[in-house]
């Protein structure tokens, strides 16, 4: 239940209608899951690129959080062209989810397409071309 009452769905807020569905629709997926023993991170980082060279750089941000409870989402609309990065990088991330897309999409296609990938209770964005320092995870 949130504070002001409500149970927290995103039905009249001023979200756009695609990513309110989209986040009602996570919701109602999560709490209907079994119960397993896999742990539910706190935070997904989502990262949508093009294939930008300066990726890199942001998911080494987030391999040298202090905070480790996070997953990472990465939206792939580069057609291949961050493969590499993104196998550089995984083992030093705690938890990878790599969705290639193959083609551009609209920035709210590709945040609901993570978001519905993610399992974790709350959602961060980190753009390819944007870096964390250290302790931003743990701050959020």
């Amino acid at each position: 239940m949130c504070t002001d009452g409500t149970s927290g769905g995103f039905s009249g807020t001023p979200y756009s209608s695609g990513l309110a569905q989209a986040l009602d629709r996570r919701e109602s997926l999560i709490a209907s899951r079994v119960p397993s023993t896999r742990h539910r991170p706190a935070l997904a980082v989502i990262v949508r690129t093009l294939g930008r060279p300066e990726v890199a750089e942001a998911l080494e941000s987030l391999a040298r959080q202090t905070h480790r409870d996070f997953e990472v989402v990465i939206v792939d609309m580069s057609g291949g062209a961050v493969d590499g990065v993104i196998a550089e990088i995984a083992p030093r991330l705690p938890s990878l989810t790599h969705i290639a897309v193959g083609k551009r999409l609209n920035r709210a296609d590709a945040l609901n397409i993570a978001i519905a990938r993610s399992d974790a209770a709350a959602i961060g964005v980190l753009d390819d071309d944007n870096l964390y320092g250290p302790g931003h995870v743990a701050t959020l």
